[in-house]
């Protein structure tokens, strides 16, 4: 774990974006000042514009799903505390 400390963010991303089909990567908020600091691959479906690097509809799905699964992760998390 101690050799991630020198690997740079985006040669991170870089190599996952290398191993994934779909990828999310959030960074942390504004720790990049007008830059991106979401970094989003995708399939391509028909609506899809291979130029932005993304598909929006499959982006969005993605993110759906994982906002239902930390909904769901964090009330199960309440849920077990409260018992």
């Amino acid at each position: 774990m101690a050799d991630l400390d020198l690997v740079s963010t985006d040669d991170l991303i870089g190599e996952l974006a290398g191993r994934h089909k779909e990828l999310i990567v959030i960074r942390e908020y504004k720790k990049r000042i007008r830059q991106d600091n979401v970094f989003v691959k995708t399939g391509f479906g028909k609506k899809g514009r291979e130029d932005k690097g993304f598909d929006l509809v499959e982006a969005t799905e993605m993110l759906h799903a994982a906002h239902w699964q930390l909904i769901h992760d964090y009330l199960d998390d309440v849920k077990e505390n409260e018992t």
